[in-house]
């Protein structure tokens, strides 16, 4: 029987270590979600790289932008799920590209336009800008309100920097821009 326990007690120890060696840096990506565990409930290396307005954070490891995390506790593993999008968001965050206008002039429904903004004569002839642009100045006076993709949508355009600066999405919701010189 000593013998025994002498053989099991350190197959067990090994086995033990083995388990609590891997399991807290255990990370796995599925369709939708990423999910990690770990021995400690900060999730602070999760919110390292974070986009511009901190909606997202990316992690260079996977090559994934992590959003909208959930964290539960059992014993003493804690289990980390984020929602996550392939990439790095924060390279396009505030991008809008020049389809997605030419997209709105064929296809919109408007639904609301109190100033009477034609995008198409407004934009003829002029030059994009595509970048990872954040523009303020905005006064929201020009908006146009309309449903593209089935997508209830607003755009807002302005005029800055000599600039005619279209933004696609409201100030708090992660809006896109592109701009016309």
């Amino acid at each position: 029987m000593k013998r025994k326990l002498k053989i099991i007690i350190p197959i067990i120890v090994v086995i033990l270590i083995i388990i609590f060696g891997t399991i807290p840096m255990f990370e796995m990506k599925t369709e939708k979600k990423f999910y990690a565990i770990r021995y400690t409930d900060s999730y602070d290396e999760f919110e390292k790289n974070g986009c511009y307005d901190e909606s997202y954070y990316y992690n260079h490891k996977h090559d994934i932008s992590l959003k909208n995390f959930n964290h539960k506790q059992f014993l003493f593993f804690n289990f980390f799920s984020f929602d996550y999008i392939e990439g790095n968001v924060c390279e396009t965050e505030y991008q809008l590209e020049e389809s997605y206008i030419k997209e709105f002039i064929e296809k919109a429904v408007i639904i609301e336009n109190n100033k009477r903004i034609n995008v198409k004569r407004l934009i003829e002839g002029r030059t994009a800008i595509v970048g990872n642009t954040k523009y303020k100045g905005n006064n929201y006076e020009t908006a146009i309100y309309y449903k593209l993709n089935n997508e209830e949508q607003v755009m807002y355009i302005f005029n800055q920097y000599g600039l005619t600066i279209i933004q696609v999405g409201n100030t708090d919701e992660g809006p896109k821009y592109i701009a016309y010189k």
